[in-house]
């Protein structure tokens, strides 16, 4: 009887599920797009946006690193797209970050020295895109190529940078506070934020020295002083004793002025050895998980305020460093052997609330996260962005394209490290990588080097073909020659545009 009487409302029940069922699908496939082959849609989601300069992709645990670098991001990319073979376009943060605002190559966004103007203020970024799309903006770094006067920072709506001496490269811990204050003021509307910690650049026992990864080093160099080598460094070697490397290096107590002059004429030179070196990597690696353990606090806050379900979180660095190889210490400005893998190949993560985690093999380039980010907000791109909307790579990880990189230097009265001019670039895919650099003098005595490498057989880029597979040096070098070229006109086809728009 009791079974009876509530039959009818036991269906009712029932039918009331099946229709929420059938409802609650159809406006998933609204908000994920029309099908599977359609753009995964987060509109009117909040990006979080965290770089780690310096940090090498093979420096991570989520790319095969055997030390335990990064348990934070390790965990993170658990429930993130991975992109395996993302590449930044230059050798140095500056040039670097404006392309990825920008979309654009350096040759294209001019900004390739600190001596430059500032980046033009009509020169969309993606931040000023969201700006213009009712987002509130926001920017916690620790300056250096970030501050306001090159002409990108300044356009985000709040904006918080430390301003440090000429050898200091600040954590992200000193950011990271405030960061998460204004996340949880601006938790109800739509935001986006970047976060930025140079933890990972030299000196390697600065900000906090981690000797975790090397214990039981003694060596007398001192990792607080800056290292610099502009060019390759030939090892010398003693018979029976173990081969080191004569840098020039900044020391502290040399500073008199915050400028290069300073450092070209009052910097000393020290001996490297070999298990200094090894050291050196050691206190990198360390300083990349002190880095991770903060970037685990921005996680874990978004998780607490329950943001993850309308939240694109991204992680990357801007370039990576070279450690030693090729006798190649730091890796400022596009100078010689400054191009290897070791510098361009960096990390990408992205976590999207409506995308299964995957592994990307595609290779992609920094300037193709603006347009993609905004795609997925479903925000026109503009124009004039030259990187890719990268969802088919994403969707079917069958994006197979080339990249380039490239950028200058110029001798100034401000850049006086180096007499010479500099332009390196170059192209890769995934067999083959070619880097061009070319160097003149004061009495244009200029110089030009190949380097060919099969990536393939060659991952580590040691045995240079351009001596011997002409055939492939001589179609790369067009390819290369035309995308330069390209770049040039686009640049100049941007200033009249500019130009035009202001009159």
């Amino acid at each position: 009887m009791i079974f009876g009487k509530y039959k009818n409302i036991g269906w009712s029940i029932f039918l009331l599920l099946i229709i929420f069922f059938i409802s609650s699908c159809a406006t998933y496939q609204v908000h994920m797009g029309k099908g599977l082959n359609d753009t995964p849609i987060c509109k009117g989601c909040n990006i979080v946006l965290i770089s780690l300069t310096n940090v090498r992709a093979d420096h991570l645990g989520v790319y095969g690193y055997t030390r335990n670098t990064s348990p934070n991001l390790d965990a993170f990319s658990k429930s993130a797209i991975i992109f395996d073979n993302a590449f930044t376009v230059a050798s140095w943060t500056l040039p670097a970050l404006i392309s990825i605002y920008t979309s654009r190559y350096p040759f294209n966004h001019g900004m390739m020295m600190r001596s430059q103007k500032a980046l033009d203020k009509k020169m969309l970024t993606l931040v000023d895109v969201l700006n213009n799309n009712g987002y509130e903006t926001a920017i916690f770094s620790c300056g250096k190529d970030y501050l306001p006067k090159y002409g990108l920072t300044d356009r985000f709506k709040r904006s918080f940078f430390l301003h440090t001496d000429y050898w200091q490269y600040e954590s992200i811990k000193k950011v990271i506070p405030k960061a998460i204050k204004w996340i949880r003021q601006n938790r109800n509307k739509k935001f986006f934020i970047h976060i930025q910690g140079y933890d990972a650049h030299c000196p390697h026992a600065y900000p906090k020295r981690n000797d975790m990864f090397d214990p039981n080093y003694y060596g007398n160099f001192d990792f607080n002083d800056l290292y610099w080598t502009y060019g390759k460094t030939i090892p010398f070697m003693k018979k029976g004793k173990e081969k080191y490397y004569i840098l020039r290096v900044l020391r502290r107590k040399e500073i008199l002025d915050n400028n290069e002059k300073n450092f070209l004429f009052s910097s000393s030179f020290v001996k490297l050895t070999q298990r200094d070196i090894y050291h050196m990597v050691a206190l990198y690696d360390g300083e990349i998980y002190n880095a991770d353990k903060y970037v685990g606090y921005i996680l874990r806050t978004l998780k607490k305020l329950k943001l993850m379900n309308r939240t694109i979180i991204v992680f990357l660095s801007e370039h990576g460093e070279m450690l030693g190889k090729n006798g190649q210490f730091m890796r400022g400005m596009p100078l010689e052997g400054t191009f290897y893998d070791d510098v361009l190949h960096v990390p990408l993560l992205i976590y999207h609330p409506h995308l299964k985690p995957k592994r990307i093999q595609s290779l992609v380039s920094l300037i193709d996260l603006a347009p993609t980010l905004l795609d997925f907000l479903t925000i026109d791109i503009p124009k004039d962005f030259e990187g890719k909307n990268v969802i088919r790579a994403i969707k079917e990880d069958r994006l197979n394209r080339r990249i380039f990189f490239g950028a200058e230097y110029t001798p100034s009265k401000e850049q006086v490290l180096f007499k010479r001019q500099f332009r390196v670039m170059g192209t890769r895919d995934k067999k083959w990588k070619l880097i061009i650099e070319h160097s003149c003098g004061e009495n244009h005595n200029c110089v030009s080097r190949y380097e060919l490498y099969d990536i393939n057989k060659d991952s580590c880029e040691r045995n240079n073909l351009s001596y011997t597979n002409f055939k492939q040096l001589e179609d790369l070098s067009g390819i290369v020659n035309i995308w330069f070229i390209n770049e040039i006109k686009n640049k100049e086809r941007g200033k009249r545009s500019l130009s035009n728009e202001s009159q």
